[in-house]
């Protein structure tokens, strides 16, 4: 019966599957380049991707196989590709028959992204796209401290955790650099203490034609102000009914 639709995960990639006739659609979430920044559950139109263990995913597990920080339903999935466009770290591919293919960019539905390509300087060969403006903020008071677990999962080495030069002195619980920061929200979605770590993306870099009001609303989502300790969808939502 068509569609059929499979979905498969081994330790480099998550797979799922559209299969008609003489079309096949595939999304490949590339595990090796995922950071768990959740940007492709807020900007999904279809809800059709929900958060893994991300924190447990960037300390890594020498006795289970790696585990996915974002799971895709095939069954919800509209293949539409918006997650391939804006995803930080190009960890997602759309592929139609094989061929990396994004038919709403073609046909206008989404604009062209306005990016700044980073250089990761803890991982090898590995580029961030920053096409964000905002603020990032991390509220001591309210930061545990000892975890490490913001400083773990920036691929970016944006947070660091300050060491005393004295033995007498007591250091920052976290240092951001904001320079190197892209405003991703790995770092939100890792961190398990409310409200410890927030970042407010007040702008999108674009140009171009795009359809209304599709854009408008993945914008208005990814400048949702996000919190860490609070599941991100009950963040876009409350936005959104707020807004309604």
């Amino acid at each position: 019966m068509y569609p059929a639709f499979v979905r498969n995960i081994d330790e480099d990639v998550q797979k799922i599957e559209m299969r008609l006739l003489n079309l096949t659609t595939t999304i490949n979430h590339n595990l090796k380049k995922c950071q768990g920044c959740l940007t492709c559950l807020i900007v999904c139109p279809k809800g059709a991707i929900s958060r893994g263990p991300i924190g447990a995913t960037a300390r890594g597990d020498p006795v289970n196989p790696p585990l996915a920080p974002v799971l895709f339903d095939q069954n919800k999935c509209s293949f539409c590709g918006t997650c391939d466009v804006l995803c930080p770290y190009n960890a997602i591919y759309l592929l139609i028959n094989g061929e990396h293919k994004i038919q709403l960019v073609e046909e206008k539905a989404l604009p062209t992204l306005l990016y700044e390509e980073r250089e990761s300087p803890r991982l090898e060969n590995f580029k961030a796209r920053k096409y964000c403006e905002g603020e990032i903020t991390i509220h001591p008071e309210k930061c545990v401290g000892g975890c490490s677990t913001c400083a773990l999962v920036c691929p970016m080495e944006a947070i660091t955790i300050p060491k005393a030069e004295k033995g007498w002195e007591i250091p920052p619980k976290t240092q951001i650099d904001k320079d190197k920061c892209i405003l991703c929200g790995a770092c939100v979605a890792a961190c398990p203490t409310i409200g410890a770590i927030e970042i407010h993306r007040t702008k999108v870099k674009y140009e171009g034609e795009y359809t209304e009001p599709f854009w408008p609303n993945i914008v208005k989502k990814l400048t949702t102000p996000l919190k860490s300790g609070i599941p991100t969808e009950s963040q876009i939502e409350i936005k959104e009914e707020s807004e309604s």
